[in-house]
């Protein structure tokens, strides 16, 4: 994790060196071991460093090379350098960075280079001799590139901040994207929360001249891919080959690991298979950062946490959850994230990053959302029942009822059934939207399907709701979260479920892998057999944060909900029907209903309280004359 800046003028007038380090400066949090820029004519690139690899200790950003007189800045980690090495003719020593790997491949390829590239990346490369500007983004969006474009000037930066930062970008509010937020309608990937800035997509290409520019996909989720069929021997095998490189390539670091663990199936796996490729052969030290909830009993993992930590004689680390508010640190995190759209529980987050930055640790590996890579495959029933594959379906839903303890109607009624009602039905039972009507109607959001709408329209097939599942909006806008919040602290979040190698597996698995005997991802229990606690490899279950959340929430907040939402509304009165949001808080009060809904406004209206307050803060004073 580092910090990508840029500035390319594409009228052909000259940069002033001053910007580049004044965007510079307002990532400064992302890299704190050293600061460059690089600036000629129409063109400027900057780069804030946080040694994390072997590798980037040799490294300086911007790159020029003196042969060709390309020049890169790059916040990248590439995980094939191996084959890469054959391929380019280029050592994989340690003097070589990676940055390094990237712009000899943007010689032998072009533009056709991020192709070739695996790991989680986002750089710029500035061609001299075409007077052209090419950049890229990771398959998934794990590395974050925002961009600001006109006729005349081309702006990028890994935070929105930097961007803002520049007089000549006046900062304005994307109504669009709070009406999609309050719409709960996560199906975009480009726009941001001002509306001159955007996102470049993960899996894309942005190339730009004087003349014009393109954005091209140079890689999707093939929505056709499938495996062979083979034996559960073959396919545990298969899996678990990918899943170890997936975590072994994110171990390479010169600094303290660290690792989330939540007790869970995910994190519990990456950490177990670190451990195995280790093989007692550590040479550097390992930590573990642990939420637990000692006054939240039902929400807390203690004993799951415990239970892999058993034999493993790393640094433990147990961070409370639950004296906290979350609204802890709330402006601090409106800063790092430029956005008002922050999860229920990132708080927790924050709060476990505090205690990784105090040890030391810069890179941090996270199990997250491995349901999601792997699936959630309850969507499965419907498909048998729609199939006619009657046996199989009542034999799942046997095999549900026993492990979860819940009657068979009540799986045949939630798992089949609700998955077959028509869409017109399902409509009239959704929770009202709090938007204002008007506000809706301006910006046709009527036309979004809600994401939970989605998720039942896709119901009816496994492996579509899995598409649109891994495919989503909200996908990237987690990870690109998980990024900002980590930079605060200087750590590099790494996450070995979204490797693509990963992500290209578990959907291309057949859906007996992903559910059987009612048990969900099957196959990955099955690969760790022998590397995880028996406890933790069947698990039945796992908590639900929520239940901290709204205590807390009620707790620590119930003063500021009240005045947000009951009396003083008017950041809130253009965007919420009011009334509406009344009547869903006093759900939230009495039967902790609604939380989502009361957050998602809660957030919205601090965000727009803090813009109005830091508004022109910060901001450059120079121009372009």
């Amino acid at each position: 994790m580092s910090a990508i800046t840029g500035i390319f003028y594409r009228d052909g007038r000259s940069v002033d060196s001053r910007m580049i380090k004044k965007m510079n400066d307002r990532l400064a949090h992302r890299g704190p071991d050293g600061s460059s820029t690089w600036c000629e004519g129409p063109v400027a690139f900057g780069h804030q460093m946080l040694f994390t690899t072997p590798e980037s200790l040799h490294e300086e950003l911007p790159f020029i090379d003196d042969d060709s007189g390309l020049v890169i800045t790059a916040d990248a980690r590439v995980d094939n350098r191996e084959k890469l090495s054959k391929l380019l003719e280029l050592e994989d020593i340690e003097k070589i960075s990676d940055s390094l790997f990237i712009l000899q491949a943007y010689q032998k390829w072009g533009e056709k280079c991020s192709e070739h590239l695996l790991g989680d990346f986002a750089f710029a490369i500035w061609d001299p001799d075409k007077e052209r500007m090419f950049c890229a983004r990771d398959h998934m969006g794990v590395k974050p590139f925002y961009y600001y474009l006109s006729d005349d000037l081309f702006l990028f930066a890994s935070e929105i901040k930097a961007i803002n930062g520049i007089l000549l970008v006046e900062p304005r509010i994307n109504e669009l994207a709070i009406a999609k937020c309050l719409a709960i309608v996560h199906d975009d990937r480009e726009i941001t929360f001002f509306s001159n800035v955007y996102r470049l997509p993960g899996g894309h290409n942005l190339s730009l001249d004087c003349k014009g520019h393109k954005i091209e996909e140079y890689w999707n989720l093939d929505p056709e891919c499938e495996l062979p069929d083979r034996s559960d021997d073959e396919y545990k095998k298969i899996f678990y080959d990918v899943f170890s490189e997936a975590v072994r390539c994110r171990l390479r670091s010169t600094f303290p690991l660290g690792f989330t663990l939540s007790g869970g199936l995910d994190s519990s796996s990456v950490l177990c298979t670190a451990r195995n490729i280790f093989k007692g052969e550590e040479s550097i030290p390992i930590h573990t950062y642990s939420l637990i909830f000692d006054n939240v009993p039902e929400v807390d993992e203690s004993f799951y946490i415990n239970t892999v930590l058993e034999d493993i004689e790393y640094n433990k680390h147990f961070i409370r959850g639950d004296n906290l508010s979350p609204l802890f640190e709330i402006k601090k995190m409106f800063w790092h994230l430029d956005s008002p759209h922050i999860g229920p529980n990132a708080f927790l987050n924050w709060k476990l990053y505090e205690n990784v930055q105090k040890d030391g640790v810069r890179i941090l590996l996270t199990g997250f959302d491995g349901d999601t890579v792997l699936s959630k495959p309850y969507m499965y029933q419907t498909e048998l029942f729609l199939n006619l594959q009657f046996k199989k379906l009542h034999n799942e839903m046997i095999c549900l009822s026993k492990r979860f303890g819940n009657n068979y109607t009540y799986y045949l009624k939630n798992y089949v059934l609700t998955g077959l009602v028509p869409d017109i039905y399902r409509n009239i039972r959704k929770p009202k939207l709090i938007i204002n009507k008007d506000f809706a109607i301006e910006h046709d959001i009527n036309k979004y399907d809600s994401y939970a709408n989605n998720v039942w329209k896709k119901r009816k097939n496994l492996k579509n709701y899995h598409y649109h599942q891994i495919t989503s909006g909200l996908i990237q806008k987690s990870l690109e979260d998980w990024d900002a919040r980590s930079a605060a602290f200087s750590i590099e979040t790494r996450h070995p479920f979204f490797d693509k190698r990963m992500v290209e597996l578990c959907y291309a698995l057949p859906p007996e892998q992903k559910l059987k005997n009612g048990w969900d991802r099957v196959i990955m229990r099955r690969a760790m057999e022998n590397i995880l606690p028996y406890k933790i490899q069947w698990r039945r279950t796992k908590s639900n944060l929520s239940e901290n959340f709204i205590k807390s929430l009620l707790f620590y907040e119930k003063d500021t909900l009240t005045n947000i939402i009951c009396e003083d509304t008017h950041n809130l009165d253009k965007y919420v029907q009011i009334e509406e949001l009344k009547k869903a808080y006093s759900k939230f009060k009495a039967q902790g209903t609604n939380s989502y809904r009361i957050w998602v406004t809660t957030t919205l209206a601090l965000w727009l309280k803090y813009k109005e307050n830091h508004d022109g803060e910060n901001k450059t004073s120079l121009t372009h004359e």
